[in-house]
């Protein structure tokens, strides 16, 4: 067992540039939402005055336009890519100040703070000057035991995120007998826009088209849930797409960007894992295009 788990670390790949790009899609997310919208939208006073136990929350200690300079500067720096040892910290603590202050968060604001917490012992160990760098070959097994401990913690995490999705649709009846779909997109917040609606509504009509779609998303977030016991990168990689697609059609019909953008940040670093490698990526992609065509 100690064997296999010391090889295991040794083969692993975990300061990648799918990292990169995981953390700077978390950043441009957060970045999107305290640039577009005035402060007195994103805080409550009342809130912000409550703070006073919270000894990491940014607002705790400054007014509200001073965290969000520092927070464009900070997610700045995150999307740039250099220092990610420097930048880890401070943008979980932007990215946790928010999640917690803010009166207009989602989920994926509060998965945006988990999972920057995961990645600090993953960058604070991270050997390159720049996260869009290609993986530095021949680092010692003492160095990668830790981040690799970690990234198996977000797997974890992102598993148990798709999985309590899933699950949690079991209670509702609407789920159950496959008329949710109709509901969500019909809301008066978060449903379809106006323009769309009537299409949209024509296409749901149908009876079995709506329970397909219904019972659809159950399945694949249930699919999505046990990739973490997949092995086969391929598999990872195809629902990693089917993922995106997925997210990417929530934003069409609710409109949620920021959260778009960090589930296929998850997704990245869930899916692929601590073994993507883009040369493999790369190798697979021409091979399916040939045999394709």
């Amino acid at each position: 067992m100690i064997n296999y788990i010391k090889n295991d670390v040794n083969q692993s790949k975990i300061w990648t540039n799918n990292v990169g790009l995981s953390r700077s899609l978390i950043a441009f997310a957060l970045l999107m939402t305290v640039l577009f919208n005035d402060n007195s939208y994103l805080f409550d006073k009342e809130i912000i005055n409550k703070l006073n136990f919270d000894v990491i929350n940014l607002y705790t200690y400054l007014e509200p336009s001073a965290v969000k300079i520092i927070t464009i500067l900070t997610l700045l720096m995150v999307i740039s890519g250099y220092y990610p040892r420097f930048t880890a910290v401070l943008h979980w603590l932007v990215t946790y100040s928010f999640s917690t202050t803010s009166v207009v968060v989602d989920g994926g604001d509060q998965i945006a703070s988990i999972m920057t917490f995961l990645l600090i012992p993953i960058l604070l160990t991270d050997p390159r000057k720049n996260h869009w760098l290609k993986y530095q070959e021949n680092i010692s097994f003492s160095r990668k035991i830790v981040p690799y401990f970690f990234f198996l913690l977000i797997q974890l995490q992102a598993s148990f995120i798709y999985f309590h999705a899933a699950v949690g649709k079991f209670k509702v009846l609407e789920w159950l007998n496959g008329t949710a779909v109709y509901y969500w997109l019909n809301n008066n917040l978060f449903g379809v826009n106006d323009l769309f609606l009537p299409y949209v509504n024509l296409f749901l009509a149908n009876p079995f088209i709506l329970v397909t779609i219904t019972w659809g998303v159950l399945v694949l977030e249930l699919l999505l849930s046990s990739m973490l016991f997949i092995s086969n990168l391929r598999f990872k990689l195809v629902f990693m797409i089917f993922g995106i697609i997925f997210h990417f059609l929530i934003l069409l019909a609710h409109g949620l960007v920021s959260f778009f953008l960090i589930m296929s940040a998850t997704l990245i670093l869930y899916i692929p894992a601590k073994y993507f490698d883009y040369d493999k990526f790369k190798t697979i992609i021409r091979s399916q295009l040939s045999t394709d065509y």
